[in-house]
């Protein structure tokens, strides 16, 4: 048998690739549930999601350009960049470009705020009878275009919508989908000849789709079965529902935009000096996860949760607001 056949189900689990699909199906259920629920004026819908991201993001690139100086990058002493340019790295070139090179993990900001815009603005202007259309039609679009991670989005309002974590299933549904979506996942990270991403290519272009994001896709269409398949396994939520999991989700955007500054300038430079051992990986690891996870802990009191309580108070004045509503009416 290949051997992506047995090890697929675990190697999900250390795909950070396919973590990053099953967040963006979740942020797509969780702000289609917002722009559902409360309505705001667009406009102050969209700067706000961009705070919601921005600010956090901007102590963690603050902290990357302090590793960056002390450390360099890889193990290569660097020169830091200046204020401006770190203001920039900060709070324009992850949304724009997709890129920060104090903060390599931060090319994520790009998809989470087009996806993020791309929901309220479907909900915003698109009658409530054709939003499935419309979030059909960006699936189709992620298959035709390099929007390969914006199905992601798709697949998690398309959830909301149907609310799937409603449906009667069988018993053994839930459990199938969490296998098939933790098998599919992994198998992302082969790609040799006859393997099935590879295989998954040769289908979009047999279809004339492009496929140079068929990991991606592949990874947004395993993300949906693995969410489907946690939404129906009672054993599975009971578990997400423990002090571990809940601690692990609440601090999880701080871990996620911190890790990269802690891998990328400590580690790597930590490594070349002590070059570890196969066995002295375990320890390795272990300093990297307790420092991610502290870390994470830090931004989440230090950022993340400040910047939603800041958020709870930007309103637009009485005056715009009525103005808002009789132009929406």
């Amino acid at each position: 048998a290949p051997p992506w056949t047995p090890l697929a189900p675990l190697a999900a689990l250390v795909n950070g690739s396919f973590a990053v699909a099953i967040f963006f199906v979740l942020s797509g259920y969780v702000i289609s549930s917002s722009a559902d629920h409360k309505h705001e004026f667009l406009p102050l819908r969209i700067f706000k999601r961009y705070l919601r991201l921005a600010l956090p993001i901007s102590l963690s690139v603050g902290i990357g350009w302090v590793l960056y100086a002390i450390f360099g990058f890889r193990g290569e002493p660097q020169t830091p960049p200046g204020l401006w340019e770190t203001l920039r790295l900060a709070f324009f070139d992850p949304f724009y470009y997709g890129f920060c090179k104090l903060n390599l993990a931060l090319w994520t900001m790009k998809p989470e705020l087009i996806g993020s815009v791309s929901i309220y603005v479907i909900y915003a202007l698109v009658a409530a009878r054709a939003r499935i259309l419309a979030f059909g039609a960006l699936i189709v679009a992620a298959l035709v275009t390099s929007w390969a991670w914006y199905m992601a989005f798709a697949i998690g309002s398309l959830f909301y919508m149907l609310r799937l974590n409603r449906r009667p299933m069988p018993d053994w549904a839930g459990p199938l989908l969490l296998l098939a979506g933790l098998s599919l996942g992994g198998m992302g990270m082969w790609t040799s000849e006859g393997s099935p991403t590879a295989l998954f290519a040769t289908v979009l272009q047999a279809l004339h789709l492009r496929d140079d994001g068929a990991s991606f896709l592949m990874y947004s269409i395993a993300a949906g079965l693995l969410v489907a398949g946690l939404m129906h396994t009672a054993r599975a939520r009971a578990l997400l529902s423990g002090t571990i999991p809940q601690w692990l989700g609440r601090t999880s955007f701080g871990l996620y935009i911190i890790h990269g500054p802690i891998l990328d300038f400590f580690m790597r430079w930590l490594a070349k000096q002590v070059q570890p051992a196969h066995w002295d990986m375990i320890w390795f690891f272990g300093l990297f996860a307790s420092l991610s996870l502290f870390g994470g802990w830090l931004m989440t009191i230090v950022a993340d949760e400040p910047t939603l309580r800041l958020l709870k108070h930007i309103r637009l004045p009485e005056g715009w607001k009525r103005r808002a509503a009789l132009r929406s009416a």
